[in-house]
């Protein structure tokens, strides 16, 4: 028992350091513009992308039904892809660092729950139909 009471004191007697709230405000600012940059230029190479496959369907004039189906196709995935990995933009813009910490972490959670269903249903529906 004596050890406990030894734990206790040197709990009790033990400084700890505050956090400097304005570092993670920081950091937080910094992820949010890394992942705009990178979210801006996604979008501009899928853009180039699609851009690309329909000036080869204008250039090559495909004749088989099948070729015209499997460009749509490709297009499709392509956009349904952006406009899943662009909702989370709103997400993480919408979140605020300096609210209520029970919030913030509910909005922390709920992009994680958005980015789970992306790298699942959205990467497979993608596959899918790049596959077709």
């Amino acid at each position: 028992m004596e050890t406990f009471n030894d734990l206790k004191k040197l709990w009790v007697t033990h400084d700890t350091a505050i956090p400097n709230m304005e570092i993670f405000y920081n950091e937080v600012q910094k992820f949010k513009r890394n992942s705009l940059l990178k979210l801006i230029g996604f979008n501009a190479l899928i853009i180039i992308t699609i851009a690309f496959i329909a000036l080869i369907w204008y250039y090559f004039q495909p004749q088989f039904i099948s070729t015209k189906i499997g460009i749509v196709l490709v297009i499709f995935a392509i956009t349904l892809f952006i406009i899943s990995y662009n909702s989370q933009l709103t997400q993480l813009f919408e979140n605020d660092a300096e609210t209520n910490s029970k919030e913030y972490f509910k909005q922390l959670k709920k992009i994680q729950e958005i980015r789970g269903f992306q790298q699942t249903t959205i990467l497979n529906a993608y596959f899918f139909f790049l596959s077709l």
